[in-house]
């Protein structure tokens, strides 16, 4: 048998995660205005790396500037599903916390819950009540990916428009 305080402190933990996932997510997407996200900073960190290194091992400009301009959307398009992820795994100590069971089943569950795919599910009770927020939580970030795209491309496609505006103006190479 655990002891409740260990499992208050696993809910608590796993809570926060899913607040501060969430949050970053709505604050990446949603505020209008430049504010420090600390997880989509950390995700772009990350992923700089790879990118760096396979743009310096590079044998030509043009190679090296087509593995750079695929960061930018890479890291983009991983966002939602970091998000994602992350949700899953803070939902994990939390159903713990409430006794799924058996031991394991917690990863299940939560998968199933956040993709709202069905095939594992509570039968009641707190463990219930916690599938279906995981559910709602996942379902609100497909919608703020549904709503992120259409913004990103809008962004991307200024940028290439004043690309190609510079490149006219300055030459190729600049």
């Amino acid at each position: 048998m655990v002891s409740v305080p260990l499992r208050i402190l696993a809910f608590l933990a796993g809570a926060t995660m899913v607040l501060w996932v969430v949050r970053s997510a709505v604050w990446t997407v949603v505020v209008p205005r430049a504010e420090q996200v600390g997880l989509t900073r950390l995700l772009f960190l990350v992923m700089r790396r790879p990118f760096d290194r396979a743009a310096n091992r590079a044998r030509t400009v043009r190679q090296r500037e087509a593995i750079r301009a695929r960061y930018g959307p890479t890291t983009l398009m991983l966002m939602p599903v970091t998000w994602l992820l992350l949700v899953m795994l803070g939902f994990v100590p939390i159903f713990w916390a409430l006794g799924a069971e058996p031991l394991g089943e917690e990863f299940v569950l939560s998968g199933s819950s956040a993709t709202t795919l069905g095939f594992s599910r509570p039968n009641e009770g707190p463990v219930l009540a916690a599938s279906v927020v995981e559910a709602v939580i996942g379902l609100g970030l497909v919608a703020l990916l549904i709503s992120f795209l259409p913004t990103m491309y809008g962004h991307f496609s200024r940028r290439e428009q004043l690309v190609a505006t510079l490149s006219s103006r300055a030459g190729t190479p600049p």
